[in-house]
């Protein structure tokens, strides 16, 4: 009885120490930036968006935040701090929804009140969504939070220690130095019809198109628009907000029209464009009406992702007025761009019916 009381409390002490190692050694390299911010003799490995965001906003020095979806995974910081002067950091969430870049946002301003511009990629597809919609269910709170009761999610997690940890001190050791954030989740690809084609199963035909919203759903978007987007504006008047509808290539058009939904999309941009207009700390850009972006195939991986060089070209134009959206000009720009889209030949670009 003596030597299983013994070997227990071995086991006890030898179980404790191992667990106290491994959260040591998460709390020290912290491969998440979820106590400090990268150590300068390592080598970090930014990937994981939602696990990192957090930490990147916590302690990282900037003037500028960048976020939106996957169409804002290639935008690069440097290119707008040589625009601006404004240190600049970028917050992807691939598929993320309002709601979410909003939370993050809030955080954010928490952590750094001296915060001067917020760039904002407001996904065209997303508008018509409940305000409180989610698009992710495994989301770390534990990381987003000051409790530090939970944190044994992160201190005493081997994928952190996989994932993390060792992913770090592997690039460490081969001397690749740490990603930039310029590099943080960006990703190249070739563009033009062939690579679209292969992210694309064309409709036969044509489903019928839905031409407006309900009552319910155009509350449904203002709802969204308000509670996530221009109230954050409203409460941060200090903070200028560069908002732009992200321009989807011309294939993304003729799926919408295909699957019915080209008209209850335009009637929601609408709505939000009216609304986002009311605030005066926002600024508003759509180059759905740049139809040498949006018509040029070579631009586009698939039906929405345009390539790095349409990001760069996008920072540009936030900083001056050619792509505003204005109250004087927004309803003529809207009606030619839902026009042009709606009716456009598409069958030319797969030589139907050639």
């Amino acid at each position: 009885m003596k030597d299983s009381r013994k070997w227990l409390i071995k086991f006890i002490i030898a179980l404790s120490f191992t667990l106290f190692v491994v959260a040591g050694v998460i709390v020290f390299v912290d491969p998440y930036l979820h106590y400090h911010g990268p150590l300068s003799f390592i080598s970090y490995r930014y990937s994981d968006e939602r696990y990192i965001n957090d930490g990147i906003a916590r302690h990282y020095d900037y003037d500028t935040i960048i976020i939106g979806t996957s169409m804002c995974q290639n935008f690069k910081p440097s290119e707008w701090e040589n625009l601006t002067g404004e240190k600049t950091i970028k917050l992807p969430v691939s598929g993320g929804d309002f709601m979410e870049m909003h939370n993050q946002l809030s955080r954010a301003i928490k952590y750094n009140p001296n915060i001067k511009t917020i760039i904002w990629g407001i996904d065209y597809d997303a508008l018509v969504r409940p305000y409180d919609y989610h698009s992710y269910d495994a989301y770390p709170e534990y990381l987003y939070d000051n409790n530090p009761f939970n944190d044994v999610q992160y201190v005493l997690n081997m994928a952190v220690i996989y994932k993390g940890v060792l992913a770090d001190l592997e690039r460490t050791i081969s001397g690749i130095p740490t990603e930039t954030l310029d590099d943080y989740s960006a990703w190249e690809r070739k563009g033009g019809l062939e690579y679209i084609m292969s992210n694309y199963d064309r409709l036969d035909i044509s489903k019928e198109m839905k031409t407006c919203l309900s009552d319910e759903e155009k509350e449904m978007v203002l709802k969204n628009v308000t509670r996530n987007i221009s109230d954050l504006a409203d409460k941060n008047p200090n903070i200028s907000f560069l908002l732009f509808y992200p321009p989807y290539g011309l294939i993304h058009w003729d799926r919408s029209n295909r699957e019915g939904q080209t008209l209850r999309h335009f009637e929601a941009e609408q709505i939000a464009t009216e609304e986002l207009l009311k605030h005066d700390n926002i600024r508003l850009y759509n180059f759905f009406d740049n139809y040498e972006l949006t018509c040029n195939l070579e631009n586009y991986k698939d039906p929405e992702h345009y390539l790095a060089s349409v990001n760069s070209w996008i920072l540009e134009q936030l900083t001056n007025d050619t792509w505003l959206v204005t109250e004087d000009n927004y309803v003529e720009r809207m009606n030619k761009t839902h026009e042009f889209y709606y009716n456009y030949d598409y069958d030319s670009i797969f030589n139907v019916g050639k």
